[in-house]
C-alpha cells in the first residue's frame, strides 16, 4: 500500500466541529454524471492545447460508446480496457464509461508497446479503447485481435467520438457482468475502475475501486463545504473563509461553491495535470464532472504552461506533488501568478516542511498536506485552512486530521492493540469508502496526537536490516535531504554478503551549486545518525527516476546501482568503503 497517495480521515478529531458527522449518503455516480451532461450542452467543458470543447463533446461519447458496446454484448458492469493518456478523447472516454456504469480497466501508455500488448492479451478484455495513435500500434492490434475483442480508436472530434478498428472475432465471447462472456478477475460486480497503483516500490498492481466507494468518498467531501472558513480536506471541496472563495481538491480540481448541493454547472475551472493513469488524475476528473466544473487539461506537468493556466483561470486553490512544488518554487515565478490563490494542496509523497515554509514565504500561499492511497479510493486525511490558521505552527509536519466519516487509529504491530495518543505504531483506517466496514491496516508508521493530527514516520517495510540492526530508509533520506546541497534523495537497501543488507543513497544536487562530495555527505550524516545508518554509497544523478505521478521509483533507483557502472558525472566520487554494522 503506498505510503502517500491521494486524500481522506480518522478517529481522534475532537477539536473539529464536524467530527461527529456520519457519512451515510452515497453519490450515484452514473446518474449524477448524466444529469450534469444534460444541463447545457453548448457550455464550455474541456480545455486542451488552447481549444475549448463543449459539454456535448462528452454527450456524444456517451451515446456512441454505449451503442457500440451494447451492440457487441458489452453492457453495464463490463470491464473495458482504456489506454490512459492525458488527452481530451481519453477524458471523455472515462466520463462515458462511468456514465454508463461500466468498469474502466486502466492500461499504461507509458510502458513499451510490446509489454502493453502482452498485458492486453493476458487480461482477456472484451473491448479496448485507445487514442488513434495507440490504437494503430501493431502490438496493440495484434493483442486485441488475438483475444477476439473490440478495438476502438477514440478521436478528438466534437461529433464523431470513436472509430471501430477491430470487430470481435465471431468465435469469441467478450463482455463481463453485463455481457455474454467472462473477463477473469477484471469482471467484479460494482467496480468503477481497476486502478493501477503508482509502482513506487515494485510492479504496479490493479486495485478495484467500487462505484460505492468512490461515491462515499465524494459524499464525505460534501460536509466540509458547509463549514464557513473551512478549506477542503485531502480530496475535499470546501468553502473558503476569505470572501467565500472556494478551494481546490488534490489533483488540480477546484472545490465547488457548495460541494454537490444540486445539479448545476460551476463557473470555476479545474486544472487537471496529474496523469489519468494515477488515482489523483482520475479522481480530479470525476470530482470536477460531478460538480459541473469545466476542466483545463495538461498533457503533463510543466511549470510555464501550468502557471499560465493558474493565472488565466484565477484559481482559488492549486494542487501539486512535492516534486512539482519544488519545481514551482525553484522557478521563482512572479508573486502575481498566485494572486487570489488561497491554498496549495500537496500529496502523493512526503513533503519537507521547510519547503512548505519557503513556498509560503515566496508566494504567500499556505501549503496544505493531504494523505491517501489508491486503495482508499481517494484521501483519508488533510489540512483545512481553518486548521492551518489555528494549528499550522504547533502541528508542523502533520498530514492533518481525518476526513468526515473516516476513523484512524494507531496499533501495536505485533498485538494489534490500539495505542495511546503520541505513540508510534502502524496506522489503521476505517470508513464507508473502504470495503467491508473493517479496519484496514496500512504499512505506514504514524503517530496520532490527542487533537487527532496524524504524523507519518515512514513505512514499516522500508527497513534495511544491516548486520541485525534496523535502518529506516525514510529516516536516512530525511536526514540526507537536510544537507543544503541536496535537492532530493532516495535510500534503498542492497544485498551484502557479510551484513545481509546495506543502505545506499541516490541523490540530486541543488541546481547551480557545487555538489557536495560523498565524504561531505558522510560527515554531515555522522552528526545526525548512528554509524550503522549511514549509506555505504552516495550516487549523484542528474535526475532521480520517477513514476508518472512524479514519485521516486525505487525499482528504477535499484537498477541504477545494480546496472552498468555510472558515468563520471553520476558517480561524483569513489564509493566509500562499507563500515561495520
Amino acid at each position: 500500500m503506498p505510503a502517500w497517495g491521494v486524500e481522506t480521515a480518522w478517529t481522534l478529531d475532537s477539536h473539529r466541529a464536524d467530527s461527529e458527522v456520519n457519512v451515510t449518503e452515497i453519490i450515484d455516480i452514473p446518474q449524477r454524471v448524466r444529469a450534469v451532461l444534460a444541463l447545457d450542452p453548448d457550455a464550455r467543458a474541456l480545455q486542451f492545447d488552447g481549444r475549448w470543447r463543449p459539454w456535448r463533446y462528452y454527450t456524444a461519447a456517451v451515446e456512441q460508446l454505449d451503442a457500440i458496446l451494447l451492440g457487441h454484448g458489452i453492457g453495464a458492469g463490463a470491464p473495458v480496457g482504456v489506454v490512459m493518456r492525458n488527452r481530451p478523447e481519453i477524458v471523455r472516454t472515462v466520463i462515458a464509461l462511468l456514465a454508463t456504469g461500466r468498469c474502466i480497466v486502466t492500461l499504461s501508455a507509458l510502458i513499451p508497446k510490446a509489454a502493453l500488448g502482452a498485458e492486453i492479451e493476458g487480461l482477456g478484455l472484451g473491448a479496448v479503447i485507445a487514442s488513434e495513435a495507440d490504437a494503430a500500434d501493431a502490438h496493440v492490434r495484434t493483442a486485441v485481435e488475438a483475444r477476439g475483442a473490440v478495438l476502438l480508436a477514440a478521436t478528438d472530434d466534437d461529433e464523431r467520438a470513436y472509430e471501430q478498428v477491430l470487430a470481435p472475432n465471431p468465435g469469441a465471447t467478450p463482455g463481463g457482468p453485463g455481457g455474454s462472456g467472462g473477463s477473469g478477475d477484471m469482471a467484479t460486480a460494482g467496480v468503477a475502475v481497476q486502478m493501477l497503483t503508482s509502482g513506487t516500490t515494485g510492479t504496479p498492481k490493479r486495485v478495484p475501486l467500487l462505484y460505492e466507494s468512490i461515491g462515499a468518498e465524494m459524499a464525505s467531501v460534501r460536509h466540509y463545504a458547509g463549514n464557513a472558513g473551512n478549506a477542503g480536506n485531502a480530496g475535499n471541496a470546501g468553502q473558503g473563509g476569505q470572501g467565500g472563495n472556494a478551494v481546490a481538491a488534490p489533483g488540480g480540481a477546484d472545490a465547488g461553491d457548495d460541494a454537490l448541493p444540486e445539479v448545476r454547472l460551476s463557473s470555476g475551472v479545474a486544472i487537471v495535470w496529474s496523469p489519468l493513469l494515477h488515482i489523483s488524475g482520475v479522481r480530479a476528473t470525476i470530482q470536477a464532472t460531478l460538480e459541473g466544473r469545466a476542466i483545463s487539461l495538461l498533457e503533463r506537468f510543466e511549470v510555464t504552461a501550468w502557471s499560465r493556466i493558474v493565472a488565466e483561470h484565477h484559481s482559488k486553490a492549486i494542487s501539486l506533488v512535492p516534486t512539482a512544488l519544488r519545481m514551482v518554487y525553484d522557478a521563482d515565478l512572479p508573486r502575481s501568478t498566485f494572486e487570489g490563490v488561497k491554498a496549495c494542496f500537496v500529496g502523493t509523497s512526503p513533503l519537507d516542511p521547510a519547503l512548505a515554509d519557503a513556498f509560503l514565504e515566496r508566494y504567500g500561499v499556505p501549503v496544505l498536506v493531504v494523505y491517501g492511497a489508491t486503495e482508499f479510493a481517494g484521501g483519508v486525511t488533510g489540512w483545512t485552512l481553518r486548521d492551518w490558521e489555528r494549528f499550522g505552527d504547533a502541528k508542523r509536519g502533520s498530514v492533518g486530521t481525518a476526513n468526515a466519516g473516516i476513523e484512524l487509529r494507531i496499533v501495536d504491530p505485533e498485538t494489534g492493540a490500539a495505542l495511546a495518543p503520541g505513540t508510534l505504531g502502524l496506522l489503521e483506517v476505517r470508513g464507508p469508502q473502504l470495503p467491508g466496514g473493517q479496519w484496514v491496516r496500512t504499512t505506514d508508521q504514524g503517530i496520532l496526537d490527542a487533537d487527532g493530527f496524524l504524523w507519518l514516520r515512514g513505512r514499516a517495510d522500508d527497513v534495511v536490516i544491516r548486520g541485525g540492526l534496523k535502518v529506516s530508509t525514510d529516516a536516512v533520506r530525511a536526514a540526507l535531504n537536510e544537507h543544503p546541497g541536496v535537492s532530493d534523495s532516495c535510500v534503498i537497501g542492497l544485498d551484502d554478503e557479510r551484513l545481509g543488507q546495506v543502505p545506499v543513497a541516490a541523490w540530486e544536487a541543488v541546481p547551480a551549486t557545487p555538489p557536495p562530495t560523498p565524504a561531505d555527505l558522510e560527515a554531515f550524516l555522522r552528526e545526525r545518525l548512528s554509524a550503522y545508518q549511514i549509506p555505504v554509497r552516495f550516487l549523484l544523478v542528474e535526475s532521480l527516476p520517477r513514476t508518472p505521478s512524479m514519485k521516486i521509483s525505487q525499482p528504477a533507483v535499484r537498477a541504477l546501482f545494480e546496472g552498468p557502472s555510472p558515468s563520471p558525472r553520476s558517480a561524483a566520487a569513489p564509493d566509500p568503503q562499507p563500515r561495520r554494522g
